[in-house]
């Protein structure tokens, strides 16, 4: 589960990446004066502007489409571990007497426990909750 979450993280930073990439390549190619490109800020100048255009918005969508998919997998809700029960039962007692806790395996009503640290011997008590 994590690899998978990596994979998302390394792809959609890919994506930022080359969205700022492309994006930067875009904005200096159209301001400096460069074959058949023209030169200035001013779409007057530049002879193909519709295509610079087209890249901009190209790169932001690339840049978009990175930054969500890193907000979604950062965010999502972690899937909770499932736990695994050990096929022995066991039971936690509070003595009565000193309020020591302790294990006790395959719990029985009808049998008396003692408590190791007092001695204190006693039963499991059933409690109703009608």
């Amino acid at each position: 589960m994590e690899e998978a979450v990596k994979i998302k993280n390394l792809v959609s930073l890919l994506y930022i990446l080359s969205g700022i990439a492309m994006l930067l390549a875009s904005i200096v190619i159209y301001y400096y004066k460069l074959p058949f490109t023209g030169s200035g800020w001013s779409i007057k100048n530049h002879r193909y502007w519709y295509l610079f255009v087209l890249s901009w918005i190209f790169s932001i969508l690339t840049l978009l489409i990175g930054l969500v998919t890193m907000i979604k997998t950062k965010f999502k809700k972690k899937l909770r571990e499932v736990p695994v029960f050990s096929t022995i039962q066991k039971m936690k007692l509070k003595c009565k007497k000193c309020g020591h806790i302790f294990e006790i395996l395959v719990p029985a009503l009808d049998k008396e426990y003692k408590c190791p640290k007092c001695g204190e011997i006693g039963r499991i008590e059933v409690q109703s909750k009608i």
